[in-house]
């Protein structure tokens, strides 16, 4: 039996690698901002513990429709309204595991093998792509700009002591550490495409509204006031100064 050739090509996690790198460092007591998986920093929630156990209770423990059950398809297409005015139909929504999952579904379900000269193409293409996001990962990042970054996600969790008063009366969950680590990769290639080889402060400002807009959830006080993440997004960087090296 011949196996498939990406089977080949398979290789441990590199991002898991690095948590876990990060995680020894920690355990050492070396104080590092972790960038790798993207987990949250923070227990989850109570609300979310006891909707899980009232869910298993209620004998919620059976398979669901692959494309995802019906409410939460619609709580999907309600949240994109609201948060960001986009309105899909509930055809147009699928749950799944995570964007690899799904990616890699989409992948095998609508691609073919292609004729020789496009195959060529593609790689051609997709080699130039990889090459540009290996590049995009050297680019160098002070550790100020990296520890704004941090302090812009760390303003948006309403259970943080140091969080101003409308994050605590608008939001009711604040976004992870996934978000500062796409901050800072957002801003390297921001940089590259600016023609600088370093990030600046105003790389990852600049960033801020797209990558938090699906990040922040508002609580229902923000929503009956009419108050969007991007809103909240514009107070936050009031709220967090721009440091005074300027870079």
């Amino acid at each position: 039996m011949k196996l498939a050739a990406r089977a080949g090509r398979i290789a441990p996690s590199p991002t898991l690698a690095m948590a876990a790198t990060a995680k020894a460092m920690a355990a050492r007591g070396i104080d590092v901002a972790d960038f790798s998986s993207g987990e949250p920093d923070f227990d989850t929630p109570e609300p979310v513990k006891a909707a899980a156990e009232a869910a298993i209770r209620a004998g919620f423990t059976k398979y669901t429709p692959s494309s995802g059950i019906d409410e939460l398809r619609q709580a999907i297409i309600d949240k994109l309204q609201a948060d960001q005015g986009i309105r899909y139909e509930k055809s147009q929504v699928l749950v799944s595991c995570g964007a690899k999952h799904s990616l890699y579904n989409l992948a095998e379900a609508l691609l073919e093998a292609v004729d020789d000269d496009l195959d060529v193409h593609l790689r051609q293409a997709g080699d130039d792509l990889v090459a540009f996001q290996q590049l995009v990962r050297k680019v160098p990042v002070a550790e100020p700009v990296m520890r704004h970054a941090l302090d812009i996600v760390r303003a948006t969790r309403p259970r943080n002591p140091d969080s101003k008063d409308f994050i605590g009366k608008w939001v009711a969950f604040g976004a992870s550490v996934r978000a500062a680590q796409y901050l800072v990769l957002g801003g390297k290639a921001r940089a590259l495409t600016s023609g600088r080889y370093h990030v600046s402060f105003e790389d990852i400002r600049a960033l801020t509204h797209p990558v938090l807009r699906h990040r922040i959830i508002t609580n229902f006080h923000a929503q009956s006031e009419g108050i969007t993440t991007d809103i909240l997004t514009d107070r936050l960087l009031d709220a967090v100064p721009l440091p005074r090296s300027g870079m």
